[in-house]
């Protein structure tokens, strides 16, 4: 049976026993997490560099809601999470 290699994102490496934590910050208005606190980007880069301060090894970057609600242009979701 294959055994699953490590997992790489840039300059990290995790391997199958090893444990990371992940943030979650959501750049869309109508978040359901404090209803899009961290959509202007001075916020979110603060929730970023809070998160890796806290201990985060991987920050994930919503930029479109995943349930039910208006639709974005790609554009603008590249904007919101590459920024």
């Amino acid at each position: 049976m294959p055994t699953a290699g490590p997992l790489i994102l840039g300059n990290q490496e995790f391997g199958i026993n090893d444990r990371a934590i992940m943030a979650i910050v959501n750049r869309t208005q109508d978040s359901f997490f404090k209803g899009g606190s961290t959509f202007k980007d001075e916020d979110a880069m603060a929730a970023v560099i809070s998160a890796v301060e806290a201990g985060a090894h991987v920050i994930d970057i919503g930029g479109v809601k995943a349930g039910p609600g208006a639709e974005i242009d790609p554009q603008e979701e590249i904007k919101r999470t590459a920024a």
